[in-house]
């Protein structure tokens, strides 16, 4: 079953679970799972990972365990909400490893722009020793279990002045960005003027001028219709951004096994099925683009070297963020150095 609140109700919501003093709703023997994603609901890729879940869920217990979907941030702000599931207090999080960033600041390294070549990579480090010791430390320390890893699919720039070909041709423009310092730094570093703007935020921004772009997702722009908003789009993707599955540790644990089972097991399914989703989705891209009215700009391997290249002489700036041994960890196991 799904929820859709408004904003003006999200704040009488957070009062009541706060102090509602339980980690789980139970009627009659049925789990109720406060569910939360950052994305919008009608955008198939969110879907499947968000609503195949709660669907998957629900069918494989025969109704024992219900998911309460909350999208959009609409319960609580992410990283409120994540603080929730560590009393116990809400109980599956959808979200990017952004907003996990700024609970435990060592997942930040998969926000360093161009850290990973393509989505594959990204998935082969998320699922190696690597992305296991970042869900073991998640886990040890903040009580929240990751159980699969989905994507939100490959951010790149649009804006309304001028095609970005190089970096420099990104210098002097006002560029929306989510709360992450390794992507801000990377685009002061190129003369851009990051703009920190939620995500319900950003189009009332573009709308009334105060931004002349943004970093998201072309299949999020589809979606949320910024063809009609911004003109140019370029190929180059900065970021391959995980979107893991998790689960409060104490639900986890209030949890009879056969419905562990269940709960991973679906969360295993939905986040292959956004996969296999967001690479067809994802092949369309430029030809939805061309329809649509956008200058989607490909640029040639020469010119992405260059993005590639300007990326690189940021990363030690955060080394205090993420720390120098998970920085040497995560470039290690990459074949790759930061130094």
């Amino acid at each position: 079953m799904r929820k859709v609140l408004v904003v003006i109700m999200c704040l009488m919501v957070i009062s009541v679970v706060v102090f509602a003093g339980g980690d789980q709703e139970k009627t009659d023997s049925v789990i109720t799972l406060k569910a939360q994603g950052t994305g919008p609901l009608g955008y198939p890729a969110f879907d499947a990972m968000y609503v195949g879940f709660e669907e998957k869920v629900e069918e494989a217990s025969g109704g024992r365990v219900l998911v309460d979907f909350y999208p959009l941030q609409s319960l609580a702000p992410d990283r409120e909400f994540l603080e929730l599931m560590e009393m116990g207090s809400a109980d599956v999080y959808m979200g990017s490893s952004l907003t996990l960033g700024l609970l435990d600041p060592r997942w930040n390294v998969t926000y360093l722009p161009f850290i990973f070549d393509d989505r594959a990579e990204m998935y082969r480090f998320m699922e190696g020793e690597v992305g296991q010791i970042l869900s073991d430390n998640l886990l040890e320390e903040y009580g929240i279990r990751v159980l699969a890893y989905g994507e939100s699919g490959n951010r790149s720039f649009s804006n309304n002045e001028r095609p970005l070909r190089v970096p420099s041709d990104a210098a002097g423009l006002k560029i929306r960005s989510p709360e992450t310092k390794p992507l801000e730094d990377w685009m002061r570093s190129l003369g851009i003027d990051p703009v920190v703007l939620s995500f319900p935020e950003m189009i009332p921004a573009l709308q009334q001028g105060v931004i002349d772009g943004q970093d998201i997702e072309l299949l999020s722009g589809r979606i949320l219709g910024l063809q009609k908003l911004q003109k140019y789009w370029n190929n180059v993707t900065q970021l391959w951004v995980p979107i893991p599955l998790s689960i409060s540790e104490k639900t986890w644990q209030k949890l009879p096994d056969d419905l562990k089972d269940i709960v991973k097991q679906a969360a295993v399914e939905s986040a292959m099925d956004q996969r296999a989703l967001i690479d067809e989705e994802s092949k369309k891209l430029a030809q939805w683009a061309a329809d649509a009215g956008v200058e989607y700009v490909e640029v040639t391997p020469e010119e992405w070297r260059l993005w590639v290249d300007s990326a690189k002489a940021s990363y030690k700036d955060q080394v205090d963020l993420i720390g120098e041994d998970m920085m040497d960890k995560a470039f290690n196991y990459l074949g790759k150095s930061w130094r």
